[in-house]
């Protein structure tokens, strides 16, 4: 290495400690005086001015934060009722601070403060501030907000904000007061900012109001009195509901009737056969058994057994209720009715001049038989005899129970008109609802509703409905159509004024006493009706203003939902922008007109407490479940359709085989002829017709 190389080298070592050597006396400046800091903090931790400050700063934070909740609550009662809590913890906090300095340093704060308080206790001065703070505090808490912010708009949002801004500034100057002044005008601010101030407000503007609506649910008699007077909870008043009857859609059958138990009883032939039969109301409703008719008919020519002695026990049954009954078909008290196609019709004359005897004839019936009662019945082209009870039992054709009922019912049906204007869905389903015997199908035409589409040529929507029965002789005796309206009612006392609004949709054409004559005139005839039950108007916002004292009206209208934005912002819009060469369309413009003619005080008042403030921002619970029932009706409408009758219905049983007796000796009892033993389905009808006509008067 070089002479020059080593110098080089030993000037870069010599460099680099004078480099350390100045670290770390930079280091040890450093300690010094972080030391010297921290022994001047814990110094002055204990002089008297430190402590001093500490207390001035909890001192006035108590009062200001005290005093800043007062004023938080006349403007915005929510917020304050949110964070009540927290301020109590934090109130709580500062107080015992407070106190705690002054217990423990008494002649530090005394020397500090002589100028001040001139030698007065300081744990006494500051336990009458806290005290008269708790006291103005616990008066606020029973006080109902003025709500600024929310019942003095009519004044302005400007003079809000600097009424609000000023009563902060005041906050702060009453916290720096002490004992006695702190509560002298402490309270006196409290009056004016309560009661002064919203009284020569509600009575410069008459339209305004006190938000009754306190940090306590206690209520202070005459203070409660006094401002409940002019309380906007009871000055004015909202309430939501859903008119039109919702009907209990059924699921189940109407009326039930069981012949027999596990099996019919075997009938001993030409002898007394009993039976049971049970009747289930199925209906959601309680129903009247206009008559109970039960016969035996046999396949023995058809013959019909009748007992004379029946007498019907119950004419009411409630909804799931059974009763039963026992018939007793005694051979000496019965009557027996033959089918018109069983009937002799052949005269004795005629079956003499063809050489045949008869025992009965169309002009001489039977009378009896056996000593029972008997009916002529034609067994051939060329003759007739007479049969009674012992002849069609002992002959072994088997029988059945019917059981013919005359009973009321009812049905529920409904159907659902949709209104969509951001998309074209298909054509919805129509709703059909039976409960047997009677069925219902409803559905509207137009479904769905576009009020874009439609409303330059159409200004109806029709609701079409087939009712049909599967019984006999069906009468409606009532018929109802109800559309589910959803109302929002408002009583503004401080406008005199009665608000409703109605969301869905009106009557047009629907007279259901006319319709219930076509429909029965039908149902008659057919046994079923179908056509244009009512028409509507299209769905729609319905509004009518009243006056609250003599209940004259001062304005109705009804707007399309196609202007539900237009109808919630109705005195911000201009109406002179929207044109359309509709009729339809024009008209509804108009009639939105006539909402924006209104003052914008009582428009105001629809846009706080009506079916639009339920549409708006974030909702509590109660809130959101009624927003989801106007959203829903908004875009579906439901129409229920009930209705009662009378209708006539028979049950048949299985079949009942009679057994031999000794009531069967030495009777020669004639075949049937084979294409008649057999009842057919086709005969019911006709067997059904054929009561009607012998028996008019129990039908």
């Amino acid at each position: 290495m070089s002479l020059l190389d080593k110098l080089i080298k030993d000037s870069w070592k010599n460099r680099i400690r004078e480099k350390l050597e100045d670290l770390y006396r930079i280091k040890d400046e450093w300690r010094g005086n972080i030391r010297e800091k921290i022994d001047q903090l814990y110094t002055l931790s204990k002089s008297e001015t430190f402590l001093s400050t500490i207390n001035r700063i909890s001192e006035y934070s108590l009062k200001s934060s005290a005093f800043l909740l007062i004023t938080t609550f006349a403007f915005y009662p929510g917020f304050v009722s949110k964070i009540f809590w927290a301020f109590l913890i934090l109130f709580v906090i500062l107080a015992l601070a407070s106190i705690a300095l002054k217990i423990f340093f008494p002649t530090a704060i005394i020397r500090a403060t002589i100028s001040t308080f001139l030698g007065a206790d300081p744990l006494t001065s500051v336990l009458k501030s806290i005290g008269a703070i708790l006291l103005m505090l616990l008066f606020t808490i029973f006080l109902p907000s003025p709500n600024y912010f929310k019942t003095f708009e009519p004044i302005g949002e400007l003079p809000v904000y600097i009424l609000f801004l000023l009563s902060v500034l005041a906050s702060f100057f009453l916290a720096s007061l002490r004992f006695p002044q702190i509560f002298v005008f402490g309270a006196a601010y409290i009056i004016f900012l309560y009661f002064v101030l919203p009284i020569s407000i509600f009575a410069a503007t008459t339209k305004t109001c006190i938000e009754s609506k306190s940090l306590s649910s206690i209520q202070i008699p005459l203070l409660s009195s006094a401002t409940d007077r002019y309380s906007c909870q009871r000055l004015t008043k909202s309430s939501l509901m859903l008119t039109g009857k919702v009907e209990t859609i059924p699921s189940t059958s109407g009326i039930d009737v069981k012949i027999g138990l596990t099996q019919m009883n075997p009938l001993p032939a030409g002898k007394t056969f009993k039976e049971v039969f049970i009747i289930t109301n199925n209906y959601q409703k309680n129903v009247t058994l206009n008559r109970i008719y039960p016969y035996l008919r046999s396949s023995y020519y058809n013959v019909l057994f009748v007992p004379k002695d029946y007498q019907q026990k119950k004419t009411m049954l409630l909804t799931k209720e059974n009763y039963g009954e026992q018939i007793v078909f005694d051979p000496f008290q019965l009557d027996i009715i033959v089918p018109s196609d069983k009937r002799c019709k052949i005269t004795q004359e005629w079956m003499k001049e063809r050489g045949y005897v008869s025992e009965c004839s169309y002009e001489n019936p039977c009378e009896e038989k056996n000593g029972l009662k008997a009916a002529c019945v034609q067994v051939g082209t060329y003759s007739c005899k007479c049969v009674d009870w012992v002849e069609a039992t002992c002959s072994g054709a088997p029988l059945n129970l019917i059981i013919d009922m005359r009973h009321t019912g009812f049905l529920n049906g409904r159907g659902a008109l949709y209104y969509f204007e951001d998309y074209n869905p298909a054509s919805l389903p129509s709703y059909r609802y039976i409960q047997y015997p009677a069925e219902i199908t409803i559905y509207f035409t137009p479904n769905p509703w576009f009020q874009k589409r439609y409303a330059e040529y159409i200004d109806e929507i029709y609701m079409f409905a087939q009712i049909k029965f599967y019984s006999k002789q069906p009468r409606i005796t009532r018929l109802s159509v109800e559309p589910i309206t959803t109302i929002v009612n408002i009583t503004d006392e401080i406008n005199n004024v009665v608000i409703t609004e109605s969301i869905g949709i009106r009557k047009k054409d629907c007279n259901l006493k006319e319709k219930m004559e076509e429909i029965n005139y039908a149902l008659s005839s057919k046994g079923e009706w179908t056509g244009v039950l009512c028409t509507f108007y299209p769905p729609s916002i319905n509004v009518e203003v009243k006056n609250l004292t003599d209940g004259s009206t001062i304005a109705t209208t009804s707007v399309s939902l196609l202007l539900i934005n237009q109808y919630c912002n109705a005195e911000y819009i201009n109406l002179s922008s929207y044109k359309s060469s509709a009729e339809a369309l024009v008209k509804y413009y108009e009639n939105l007109r006539v909402i924006e003619s209104l003052s914008k005080d009582i428009r105001r008042t629809i846009d706080k407490y009506g079916f639009c403030s339920y549409l708006k921002g974030e909702k509590e619970k109660e809130e959101m479940r009624k927003k989801r029932i106007i959203e829903n009706n908004i875009k579906r409408i439901y129409v229920y359709v009930s209705f009662d009758y009378v209708t006539s219905q028979y049950f048949v049983s299985r079949n009942i085989y009679p057994y031999y007796t000794p009531a069967c000796e030495g009777k020669q009892v004639a075949k049937q002829p084979e294409e008649s033993r057999e009842a057919s389905e086709e005969k019911k009808e006709e067997l059904q017709t054929s009561i009607s006509e012998m028996f008019p008067e129990i039908l």
